[in-house]
């Protein structure tokens, strides 16, 4: 069903948790921010990849295939061709987000920030 892979179904699904569609890619002070980037394909919009802004406001996190976690300062930094251009912004509260269950990045991330505490310098 490539016809449903679009950006209206894309941004659907993360209301469907409790995402909004916002301005810009700005820090918000008690909101979880994600950015959706997209590539034009014959005329339409494609969604390639989507990045989570760190809880802190400093940087984006994006999941990169089988790999962890990496972080970027700036959308920028990962436009291009294998994942177009940052283009629309959707955010929910952090209340919404630490009671939606299909939030487990949370306990994810808590046990990430435990490891590089105890770990700072890597494995």
């Amino acid at each position: 069903m490539l016809a449903d892979y679009n950006l209206q179904n894309f941004t659907k699904a993360y209301e469907r948790v409790g995402f909004r569609t916002c301005l810009d890619e700005s820090f918000e002070f008690g909101y979880q921010k994600i950015a959706i980037y997209t590539e034009i394909m014959q005329g339409e919009e494609i969604p390639q990849h989507t990045a989570r802004q760190a809880i802190s406001g400093r940087g984006w996190l994006s999941k990169m295939g089988y790999s962890e976690d990496i972080r970027h300062y700036s959308l920028r930094d990962l436009e291009g061709q294998a994942y177009g251009k940052a283009a629309h912004y959707m955010r929910r509260s952090w209340i919404c987000a630490l009671i939606d269950p299909s939030s487990v990045w949370i306990r994810a991330t808590i046990n990430h920030w435990n490891y590089r505490r105890r770990h700072p310098q890597g494995i």
